[in-house]
């Protein structure tokens, strides 16, 4: 689960990001999940960082760093009037 951030601006932000999708696609894939705080407390995403997440942008910036490609894809949910969104991470 990760907070409430936006799909970073900011390289550094992206790495990290990408580290924990590469993680996943080493092992059996699996989904981050964006609007969940430690605990599982449902906080949801404002309707500009659920809608800064989508799956071009960040294929491209994981593409650029690894092999073979990964083709992330990204779900917006709603539940309870809160926003989510959950980034599916294929095996590689």
């Amino acid at each position: 689960f990760k907070g409430i951030e936006p799909w970073p601006k900011e390289n550094p932000a992206r790495a990290r990001l990408t580290k924990d999708i590469v993680a996943f696609a080493n092992t059996a894939g699996g989904w981050l999940i964006f609007g969940v705080k430690d605990g599982g407390h449902y906080v949801g995403l404002s309707d500009g960082a659920a809608s800064s997440f989508d799956s071009t942008p960040i294929n491209q910036f994981v593409n650029k760093y690894v092999s073979p490609k990964v083709n992330c894809t990204v779900f917006r949910h709603v539940r309870d009037g809160k926003t989510f969104v959950a980034i599916r991470i294929p095996v590689f």
